[in-house]
C-alpha cells in the first residue's frame, strides 16, 4: 500500500454511486466486478472497500465491503452466514504464567470443553428457540453470567429489540429441521477460517485506553472467530439463492426451499416467494414492510442472536477452563468485546434510514456514537483485528473519521498477510507458536513471520481515523477446525 487515502473510483457515467478502497488496485476484471455492484438498483451512498478488500470465487460480494441500500434490503450483499463474528477474553494471567505444559494444558481443557461437534444434543428445542429470539440474553441467564455483559456485545446481543418477535414468528421462519439439527451444533468453533487463539500483549500504544479496558503488557488474551454454524449456513440459503453451493447441494435445498415457502403463506402470495427465493439471480431485493420479506427478516435476525448465543456459549466454557486449568473457581474473566462481521442492520447515514450490508468487516463506532457507555464513551468501540496465526494481531479503538466508511472496518487482516507472502516470500522468524487441532493431540511448531504487510494496513486505518491502536498481541497457541461443510 503506498498511498494512505482512499482510492475513490467512479470508471463510467451510468454508475449511481461511486465507491471508495482504502487500499489500491490494478486488476480491470475487480473494477468490472465491483462496477456492477454500484450499478446495481436501491443502492445508495460510496460502496465501500476496505483494506483487506478481496473477491471470494464464490461469493456474490468481496470481503471488506459495506454497501448501504433503500428502500430493500438483499441477503446477496453479505455472507449466506448471518453473525460470523469475533469475540476477545480477557484474563487476569500474564505470559510469565505460562509453562509449555501449562499452555497444552490449557488447550486440552478447552477442546474438551469446545469439541469439534457433539454426538448427543445439548439444548431442547425449547432453549433453541429461546436463543433465537433472545439472543447473548438467553445465554447469559443460562450460564449465570453477569448481565452487564451486554454492555459490550453489539446490539446488546440481540436483533429482535424490546421484544418485537414472538415465537410464533420464528417458528413461522425457522423450519423445525434446523431446530432439531442445531441442538447439538451449539457451543462450537466449526470448521473453516473459524478459529481460537491464545495471545500475549506485547504492545501498548495507548495507556490511557489500555488501562480503561483492563490491558497490560504481557497480559494473556482469548480471541476467537465463530458464529450462528449451520444455523446460520440453513437459513441463509433457505432465503436466497446462493452461489457458494455445488449443483447437488442446489437441488437438495430446492426440495427443502418449495416444501418449507410454499407452506408458509396464501396461495396468491406464492410467486413472490418464487421471486424472492428461488430465482437463480444475484441480489434480489427484499421489501421489508411486505410479509414475506418481514419473515425473511425474523429469519436472518433469528441466525444473528444464535450466533451472538453461540460465542457467550464459548465465553462459559473458556473462562471454565482457564478457571481449572490455570486459576481458581473465583477467577475473573472479562469480556472486551464480542461483534459481528456479516450483518444487514438498520442505520442511519446522513439523516438517511438504509439497510447497512457488511461482508466481512465490522461495525465501529467513535465515542460520539457511544455517549450512554460508562468506557466506550471515552475510548470508543473496542475494533479486534486479527492477523494470521504466523503473525500479530492487534486491539484498536474506534474514531470519529470512521464516518467516511459508513462506520465499518476490516474483520482482519489475513488476506492483506497472503498477498504479502505471495509476493514478497518473507523470511520466517526465529519465534514459534502452537497450532493446535482436533485430530491430533501434539500440536505443530509453526514459526512467526514479519508484520510488514499487516502493520502497513493498520497505519492507513490510523492516518484515515478510523481507528486508532491500541494494543499489538502475539500468537501463543491457536486452535482450528476442519474444512466446514455445508448442509
Amino acid at each position: 500500500m503506498s498511498n494512505n487515502s482512499p482510492l475513490m473510483l467512479s470508471r463510467n457515467k451510468s454508475n449511481k454511486v461511486p465507491f471508495s478502497f482504502y487500499s489500491n488496485t490494478e486488476d480491470e476484471s475487480i473494477i468490472k466486478e465491483i462496477t456492477k455492484l454500484s450499478e446495481l438498483p436501491y443502492v445508495r451512498h460510496p460502496i465501500i472497500y476496505l483494506p483487506d478488500f478481496h473477491y471470494k470465487p464464490l461469493l456474490e460480494t468481496p470481503s471488506s465491503s459495506v454497501i448501504l441500500t433503500r428502500p430493500y434490503y438483499s441477503l446477496s450483499l453479505t455472507s449466506p452466514s448471518q453473525n460470523c463474528g469475533m469475540s476477545l477474553i480477557i484474563t487476569p494471567f500474564f505470559e510469565r504464567d505460562l509453562s509449555t505444559h501449562s499452555l497444552e494444558s490449557l488447550m486440552s481443557h478447552i477442546k474438551k470443553s469446545i469439541p469439534l461437534y457433539y454426538h448427543s444434543p445439548i439444548l431442547s428445542s425449547e432453549e433453541v428457540l429461546c436463543a433465537l429470539k433472545g439472543g447473548a440474553q438467553w445465554a447469559i441467564e443460562k450460564y449465570h453470567l453477569p448481565e452487564k455483559m451486554l454492555n459490550n456485545i453489539e446490539h446488546q446481543g440481540n436483533l429482535f429489540s424490546n421484544n418485537e418477535a414472538m415465537l410464533s414468528d420464528i417458528e413461522h421462519a425457522v423450519p423445525q429441521e434446523i431446530v432439531e439439527i442445531v441442538r447439538s451444533r451449539f457451543c462450537i468453533i466449526g470448521g473453516g477460517n473459524h478459529f481460537l487463539e491464545i495471545q500475549a500483549i506485547v504492545e501498548i500504544f495507548d495507556d490511557t485506553i489500555a488501562k480503561l479496558w483492563g490491558l497490560y503488557h504481557g497480559q494473556i488474551v482469548i480471541m476467537f472467530h465463530t458464529g450462528s454454524d449451520v444455523l446460520g449456513a440453513y437459513l441463509g440459503r433457505l432465503y436466497a439463492h446462493r452461489k457458494k453451493n455445488s449443483l447437488k447441494q442446489h437441488f437438495k435445498q430446492y426440495r427443502r426451499k418449495l416444501a418449507f415457502h410454499f407452506s408458509r403463506g396464501p396461495i396468491f402470495s406464492f410467486p413472490k416467494r418464487i421471486s424472492y427465493y428461488l430465482m437463480p439471480k444475484p441480489y434480489r431485493f427484499i421489501d421489508p414492510d411486505i410479509p414475506e420479506g418481514k419473515r425473511a427478516l425474523v429469519a436472518i435476525n433469528c441466525a444473528a442472536n444464535f450466533g451472538f448465543a453461540n460465542r457467550i456459549a464459548i465465553f462459559n466454557a473458556v473462562r471454565n477452563a482457564l478457571r481449572n486449568s490455570l486459576g481458581d473457581g473465583e477467577t475473573e474473566i472479562n469480556l472486551l468485546y464480542d461483534y459481528s462481521h456479516n450483518s444487514i442492520y438498520k442505520e442511519k447515514v446522513n439523516g438517511e434510514t438504509v439497510w447497512a450490508h457488511r461482508h466481512n468487516a465490522c461495525r465501529v463506532y467513535p465515542p460520539s456514537r457511544l455517549m450512554g457507555h460508562p468506557i466506550f464513551a471515552l475510548t470508543g468501540q473496542p475494533v479486534i483485528l486479527p492477523g494470521t496465526n504466523q503473525t500479530s494481531s492487534f486491539i484498536c479503538a474506534g474514531r470519529e473519521g470512521a464516518v467516511t466508511t459508513h462506520f465499518t472496518v476490516d474483520h482482519g487482516l489475513g488476506a492483506i498477510q497472503k498477498r504479502y507472502e505471495k509476493h514478497a516470500s518473507p523470511k520466517k522468524l526465529r519465534e514459534f507458536s502452537y497450532l493446535f487441532n482436533y485430530e491430533k493431540e501434539v500440536p505443530e511448531n509453526i514459526p512467526r513471520l514479519p508484520d510488514t504487510a499487516i502493520n502497513e494496513a493498520v497505519e492507513l486505518l490510523n492516518k484515515a481515523d478510523i481507528i486508532k491502536t491500541v494494543a499489538r498481541l502475539k500468537p501463543l497457541a491457536t486452535l482450528k477446525g476442519p474444512k466446514s461443510k455445508v448442509i
